[in-house]
């Protein structure tokens, strides 16, 4: 079975880039996850699991990565922001709004609140969940 639909993937992934079409399928699908899964070979970056589940528990609910919701859209922040200011930030905003660093109190002006801490999560869970923001912004460009 896994093999038929592997083939199916691929055998649609031919049909879309002789087409000329260079875009993933429709979201859910099989071809779409293989294509995906290409895209990030190519791009060097790889889907980090941890980091994605860290993500939904943590800031899914304030947090998309193309539109603002509570806080502001996540895509493209590994592009603008360095690993170790999102380290900060995401284990304890307060402390770096307070310490005057500009761009975390512009976050705090725009969206008038502090975004919770996440001092109960490690460093080794920080550094997945960024992990997660690189590749799903990386992935977005393409889609």
């Amino acid at each position: 079975m896994f093999v038929c639909a592997v083939l199916a993937a691929v055998l649609l992934h031919t049909h879309y880039q002789a087409e000329g079409e260079n875009k993933l399928l429709a979201c859910g699908t099989v071809a779409d996850f293989w294509s995906e899964e290409v895209l990030a070979e190519q791009l060097g970056i790889t889907n980090n699991i941890t980091g994605k589940q860290l993500f939904r528990e943590n800031c899914s609910q304030c947090h998309a990565f193309q539109v603002k919701v509570v806080g502001p859209a996540l895509g493209g922040v590994t592009d603008i922001r360095n690993k170790a200011w999102l380290q900060a930030f995401i284990s304890n905003p307060a402390k770096l709004i307070e310490s005057g660093d500009s761009a975390a109190v512009a976050l705090y002006r725009e969206f008038k609140q502090y975004m919770p801490s996440n001092d109960h999560l490690t460093a080794a869970a920080i550094d997945s969940v960024i992990s997660y923001l690189k590749y799903e912004s990386e992935i977005s460009k393409h889609r």
